[in-house]
Parts: C-alpha cells; sequence; structure tokens
C-alpha cells in the first residue's frame, strides 16, 4: 500500500532519516512528531497514541514546563490563568503571562510599589482621613496625616490617604522611601514662609494620584526634589522642581516642570 500527503509519516530506519523537523523520531518505520512529550512544546504540550502533539485537557499535561504549568481553554500550557498563580515580585496576570504591577488598583492591598512593581502588604499601610482620631493608623481606625508621617518607617511605608484635604508638609530624608496613595486627596503646607510642600531631600518618594499644592509664598513649588528619586503617577502637582534628581512622571497634570541635573522621564501628561 501507499500513503501520500502531508499526514503520512515518512519511511525511516532511525531517527536521522527524518528531516522533517516538525516529525524528526522514527517509530516503527515511520517519522512521528514525538515519542513523548518531551518533544513537545508549551502550545501543543501531549503527545497523543498515534504520536502527534496535541494541547491539554488539565494542568497535569502541563508538569513538564515550569514557567508554564496551567492548562488554558485553549489546549495550550500558559504561566497563569489568574493574579493567584503569579509570585510576588510579578504578582499580576496579563494575557496568561504574569508581570509587575503598574497600578494601585492591580493590587489586593490597594497599594502597587511603583518602583519595584511589587504590591505593598495590607500591614505596610497607613490610612489616613482628613479628620482621622486614630492612633495606629489602621483601616478601622484612621488616623490624622501628622500622626501617620510620625509613623514613617521601613515596615510602614505607605500613606493611604482617603478623600479630603490635609494640610500638611513632608521631608523624605536620605536612605527613607515613602509612597503616598491619594487619588481624591489634596495636600499643601501649614508652615509659614515654607518653600515647598513636599521635600525628596535624597531620598526616595513614590506619589499616586494625589494633588499637591504648593504653598502661597512666592516662588515656592509644591514638590521637590533634592539628589533622590521620585515617581508621580496620575497625580496633580502644581509644580516639580529637581536638582540632581532622577525624575518620572507619568500622566501627570502639573503647571511648572524644572530639572537641573539628573534626569527626567515624561509620558502621558494631561494638561493642567
Amino acid at each position: 500500500c501507499s500513503c501520500e500527503g502531508a499526514g503520512c509519516a515518512a519511511a525511516c530506519v532511525d531517527d536521522a532519516d527524518c528531516a522533517d523537523p516538525s516529525r524528526p523520531v522514527c517509530i516503527a518505520g515511520g517519522c512521528e512528531a514525538c515519542e513523548d512529550a518531551s518533544l513537545c512544546d508549551a502550545g501543543a504540550p501531549v503527545c497523543s497514541a498515534d504520536h502527534q502533539c496535541v494541547g491539554c485537557r488539565a494542568d497535569e499535561d502541563c508538569a513538564g514546563f515550569s514557567d508554564a504549568p496551567h492548562c488554558d481553554g485553549n489546549g495550550a500550557c500558559v504561566a497563569c490563568l489568574s493574579d493567584d498563580a503569579c509570585p510576588s515580585d510579578a504578582p499580576v496576570c496579563d494575557g496568561n503571562a504574569c508581570r509587575g504591577c503598574v497600578r494601585d488598583d492591580e493590587c489586593g492591598s490597594g497599594a502597587c510599589d511603583l518602583a519595584q512593581g511589587t504590591c505593598f502588604a495590607p500591614s505596610e499601610l497607613l490610612h489616613v482621613t482628613a479628620g482621622g482620631s486614630g492612633s495606629a493608623c489602621s483601616s478601622s481606625q484612621p488616623c490624622a496625616l501628622a500622626q501617620a508621617i510620625n509613623l514613617l518607617s521601613d515596615d510602614r511605608s505607605v500613606l493611604m490617604l482617603a478623600a479630603g484635604a490635609y494640610s500638611a508638609s513632608l521631608t523624605v530624608g536620605a536612605g527613607e522611601r515613602v509612597h503616598i496613595k491619594g487619588p481624591a486627596a489634596a495636600m499643601w503646607s501649614p508652615v509659614a514662609n515654607a518653600t515647598r510642600t513636599i521635600w525628596v531631600d535624597r531620598g526616595q518618594l513614590s506619589v499616586s494620584g494625589l494633588t499637591v499644592n504648593a504653598p502661597t509664598n512666592i516662588g515656592t513649588v509644591a514638590l521637590d526634589c533634592s539628589g533622590g528619586d521620585l515617581i508621580v503617577v496620575g497625580a496633580q502637582p502644581a509644580s516639580v522642581r529637581g536638582t540632581s534628581c532622577d525624575v518620572v512622571l507619568d500622566g501627570v497634570s502639573t503647571g511648572v516642570v524644572g530639572i537641573s541635573g539628573g534626569t527626567l522621564t515624561a509620558q502621558r501628561m494631561r494638561a493642567n
């Protein structure tokens, strides 16, 4: 008998006779796609009884792919089907691949480390309301902004500002890392003759969503960075100044931006 066409296995004695890369193994005198799953890729990970690579039906079929252990609805092995399958350093499942977070709402805690792409744990958050009177700055007992600033530490570095207006100033000193989340909050300095509302003095600060107003004095600035790192995402600072500072502005609505030394990365800027 004879067999013709793409579905026919070519005659062979050993694997060396199988020149077609899609049928690289010689089985019972014919060149086939696979002898076992080791010759199949993640897109069709199972070696069938007739020696063809076919789609998966369950996660068990993806055991040979450490970076793609889950079976999707199309028969392919993929890295993830939901965020729960992703590691802490890439916590978001996007298109069946794990990546870092880029927005606060991609994290269960509501707070993304914009510099690292990881989600903050609830224990790292300091919850603030405009009329807060609690001492713990927890979600159930929010505190005033001044109290939260006093509690800032390496273990609790995220200020979660509820909607409202806040009269306070902040300095992020050398070696300190602070993150402010306030999509419906506004902040300004109450200090007489203040020259800025927030000063990054050789520290690291990320601001998400917050409106930052400059002090009322002439020549003042809302966000001032000196020799540190400043990331501003989706916020509305009245003005930004950077001196030997690495500044990232993403989706920001701002007035004056003055950079001297350091770097400026700006994208998706919005008119003030």
